[in-house]
């Protein structure tokens, strides 16, 4: 089994089993309470701890070994999540206990990011890098998408106890697939937490070609993220009491584990796995055209095409509010071929941005930057997470004019940095 492959299984195993968790757990809150804002705080309090931890995390991985970093991080999240199953198991559990478990998952996730970022280029040689990156990118949103599926339909078959044993179990295989992986050792600089944060933070305004294209993913994660994990799911609850599924709808929930009287979460489901069919056929054709694909055109592209899909979603929410109840089937219908199509443009967009970084930043540094990139983007998509709770408890039209209005300001920020490419 090749390096790449091995790490692919692995992180794909680990990035799943994190998603698994924390979707149980968010819909397990929306399903019991029916609060848009409890569901968004499930969201915001795992996005928390991750900006809080990072800065740590970024300095602990430039400092130790990056594979043994890599292994202990999922045995320590499996023995947390036994932990969580044996408090289910035992304990009458709240809400609020469900959300503080939540911050402690977000907390081990914090060590995550930047021990994967920095272990990629130490992987593949320069010509393979796009793949190895299209791996990275690719894999952590196929599990963050397909993720919710799963965590449906055990949920709904078997509960939150099932959900959090069998996402424990998951950690455990991924840690044994890791310690396969051959990875060189890298010498560093000594230097002190401050001097490490304060490095970080240089290389994120090294230029401003790496400034614009940073802020253009910011704008990803304070606003598309969010609405798709967010707004949807509410909008296909409030509209699919009472609804009349044909039979191959029918079909899809009972195949989803759902009931007909929360028919929202098999739809839901539906929608997630559009977007991991997105993120997929992203990685395909990265992986078949990768000595053809051109970083620069293949931002533009993914950029520009995020205005129509943009469009697209929003007109459908507004075609679904607008005319009543009893028609959340249809859009979940509607949307299975825009998500994924949406999906698609922004895997392949964060795929190229993390090669363009990765040609910007020195593998030895890259555990900061990613630490620092990292916590700016937890910070914005915690703060979408309750900007989108607060907008849904006032209705539906703001959340679809906010996701137009950021297509066309992230058009505009690409703009900017294309124009200043051109002049070097």
């Amino acid at each position: 089994m090749s390096n790449l492959f091995i790490f692919f299984i692995g992180q794909l195993f680990s990035g799943f089993a994190f998603e698994l968790f924390h979707s149980a757990t968010a819909f397990y809150i929306l399903t019991s309470t029916g609060s848009p804002l409890k569901f968004s705080l499930a969201y915001a309090l795992d996005n928390l701890p991750k900006m809080l931890f990072l800065q740590i995390a970024g300095y602990v991985t430039d400092k130790f070994d990056r594979k043994k970093l890599f292994v202990l991080i999922d045995l320590f999240q499996a023995s947390f999540l036994f932990f969580v199953f044996y408090i289910l198991s035992f304990h009458e559990v709240s809400v609020n206990t469900l959300l503080l478990l939540t911050f402690v998952a977000g907390s081990f996730k914090a060590f995550t990011y930047p021990a994967t970022k920095a272990i990629v280029p130490m992987l593949a040689k320069d010509k393979k890098r796009m793949k190895a990156s299209s791996f990275e990118i690719s894999n952590d949103k196929i599990a963050r998408t397909l993720a919710p599926s799963v965590a449906i339909l055990v949920f709904a078959k078997f509960g939150l106890k099932a959900s959090v044993l069998t996402t424990a179990v998951i950690y455990v295989v991924a840690s044994v697939v890791k310690m396969f992986l051959v990875v060189d050792y890298i010498e560093v600089k000594k230097e002190s937490l401050k001097e490490t944060v304060a490095n970080g933070f240089k290389s994120l305004f090294k230029n401003k070609l790496i400034v614009f294209a940073w802020i253009n993913s910011v704008v990803s994660q304070f606003i598309f993220h969010p609405f798709l994990t967010q707004v949807i799911p509410n909008v296909l609850k409030e509209f699919s009491k009472g609804v009349e599924l044909n039979s191959f709808l029918k079909f899809i929930v009972k195949s989803l584990g759902g009931n007909f009287e929360d028919v929202y979460l098999s739809l839901s489901a539906l929608i997630s796995l559009a977007s991991t069919a997105g993120v997929i056929a992203s990685l395909l054709y990265l992986q078949n055209n990768k000595r053809n694909v051109d970083w620069k055109r293949g931002m533009k592209i993914s950029t520009m095409l995020l205005m129509p899909s943009s469009l697209a979603i929003s007109l459908s929410i507004i075609y679904l509010t607008s005319i009543g109840s009893g028609s959340a089937a249809s859009l979940a219908l509607i949307l299975f071929p825009i998500n994924a199509i949406f999906y698609f443009m922004l895997n392949t967009y964060t795929v190229f941005f993390t090669f363009f970084y990765q040609e910007e930043v020195p593998k030895q540094n890259m555990g900061r930057f990613v630490a620092n990139l990292m916590t700016i983007f937890m910070f914005v998509k915690m703060l979408g997470h309750l900007f989108y709770g607060w907008m849904l408890s006032r209705g539906f039209a703001l959340p679809v004019i906010v996701l137009i209005s950021a297509s066309l300001i992230k058009w505009i920020i690409f703009r900017m940095f294309e124009r200043e490419l051109n002049t070097q």
